[in-house]
């Protein structure tokens, strides 16, 4: 299976051959959907606002729903048999269970069962961060490698990690990287530590960290800041380094333990493209000493990685799990 880059008649991937179907990505703000047709082209996905209002889990499984009949409405050349759908949280893929969604405010809900209560369709449930890692895994950035981390930095921070070419899932805990200590301050994180990973290098704790220290409403996001930086504000570049020197420690504690060829980031933060990718290279050289400094890489689905694993899904009968995955990205 190889890639295919976005601009090309408006498909972004192919995920080999199957049955026609909708692929979903269910974020804390965004609904991604994408039709898959029985080559395996993905197309472009289409975006809708997550409902948020009420029961959010039913509300999602009926956004689903009328996503799944408008598709076969616009196609009816097509018979759409499948459905993959991608979410955050804590997920229990194989019994099809969102254990829980901080951001999304469920748990312990039966998200396959309810969807296939409502579809015509075979539908799988996969964690969304683990879906954006099999993406670049399987057609992606990483393709060809077998030892890979994959790293979503958005709200959150969250990982997918391979080994010898094998997801490793840790009984449902791995890729919790986001609250790893990589900082000595006293920054407060929402899992109730501090000097989190995620407390000082996610999109929302660099735009936060800004705020507070500049006094300034009227920054607009990390990549504000960012661009900030580059222009000399010295506020913007000490979070801004800061940010870095957390990534770099955290990725170097990877390293040290996986020993990863490739790592490939993804999430908002990746759109900073070589203001990230080039400083992070060079910090994360600086920490990595026995092993082997992994290459840094952009993911090249960017933010609709997740909707390119959510139609992966749709190619086997069932992902075979055993487990829940933890870690949450919000688009």
């Amino acid at each position: 299976m190889t890639p295919e880059h976005s601009g090309m008649d408006g498909i972004i991937a192919n995920v080999g051959p199957g049955p026609s179907a909708l692929a979903v990505d269910v974020g804390g703000t965004i609904v991604k959907s994408a039709l898959v047709d029985a080559g395996g082209s993905v197309s472009r996905p289409s975006r809708a606002r997550t409902p948020r209002e009420g029961d959010v889990a039913r509300g999602v499984v009926e956004q689903i729903a009328r996503l799944l009949d408008q598709a076969r409405q616009d196609h009816p050349d097509r018979e759409i048999s499948a459905l993959g759908v991608a979410v955050p949280g804590i997920v229990d893929e194989d019994a099809g269970v969102g254990v829980f969604s901080e951001n999304l405010g469920w748990r312990d809900r039966p998200l396959r069962r309810m969807i296939e209560d409502r579809v015509d369709a075979h539908v799988t449930l996969l964690h969304d961060v683990r879906a954006a890692g099999e993406a670049e895994v399987q057609v992606g950035a990483a393709a060809g490698h077998d030892d890979v981390v994959t790293v979503a930095i958005g709200t959150g921070v969250a990982a997918s990690s391979w080994a010898c070419g094998r997801p490793i899932r840790g009984r449902g805990y791995a890729g919790e990287i986001g609250h790893l200590r990589v900082t000595d301050d006293e920054v407060p994180c929402v899992c109730g530590g501090v000097g989190c990973l995620e407390a000082v290098a996610s999109t929302a704790a660099i735009e936060r960290r800004y705020r507070s220290l500049a006094q300034d409403t009227t920054v607009d996001g990390a990549q504000d800041v960012i661009h900030r930086a580059v222009l000399g504000d010295a506020i913007a570049q000490r979070v801004w380094s800061d940010a870095l020197d957390a990534l770099a420690a955290g990725l170097a504690s990877i390293t040290a333990v996986l020993a990863p060829e490739i790592v490939v980031l993804n999430g908002g933060l990746s759109l900073a493209g070589d203001a990230l990718v080039d400083p992070l290279t060079v910090r994360l050289a600086e920490r990595v000493r026995l092993v082997p400094a992994p290459r840094l890489v952009r993911g090249l689905f960017a933010a609709d990685a997740g909707t390119v694993g959510a139609a992966l899904s749709t190619r086997r009968p069932r992902l075979a799990s055993g487990d829940s995955t933890r870690g949450e990205s919000n688009p």
